[in-house]
């Protein structure tokens, strides 16, 4: 068992600010493992990934702010890493809209989630005004389909 002598909170907390699992290892953890409350595992989960999630986004903005100025060098390699990334994938991104990045991080599957979200708004250069909201709604649809998945199979079998 995952985290064993850890208070299951904690646990659920730790497990979805992890990239690796975030809301697809919190929910099922706290639900299947621990037995606690769906109500009080999705609330803790959804919150603590959207806050790291969040948290993660203004950090590579802050890193990347900081090493521009101190790195010369590196502030060419970085505009020229973004207007690659503009205008290789400027089209996907513009004929989808800014719903991309909300379905891109609530599909539930390995290598999307809230850090990936994050990483793909700082390379599109999204506003925060508007990556905040988008990075939030992905993870709490995450969090939805997670929760039918976990219900379902704990259904299955009990």
């Amino acid at each position: 068992m995952p985290f064993v002598n850890i208070n299951p909170y904690l646990a659920i907390i730790l497990s979805s600010i992890l990239p690796i699992s975030e809301i697809r290892g919190a929910l099922p953890l706290g639900i299947l493992v621990y037995k606690l409350s769906f109500l009080q595992v999705f609330i803790l989960a959804v919150f603590s990934n959207i806050l790291i999630a969040c948290l993660f986004f203004f950090f590579l903005k802050y890193l990347a702010e900081r090493l521009r100025k101190r790195i010369k060098p590196l502030d060419k390699i970085l505009n020229v890493l973004f207007a690659r990334t503009h205008q290789k994938f400027y089209n996907k991104h513009q004929s989808l809209g800014d719903i991309a990045l909300l379905l891109f991080v609530a599909i539930p599957l390995p290598l999307t989630g809230g850090y990936t979200g994050a990483i793909a708004a700082f390379l599109f250069d999204i506003p925060a005004k508007k990556t905040i909201p988008l990075l939030a709604g992905g993870i709490l649809i995450a969090g939805i389909i997670v929760s039918i998945i976990t219900l379902g199979i704990d259904n299955i079998f009990y």
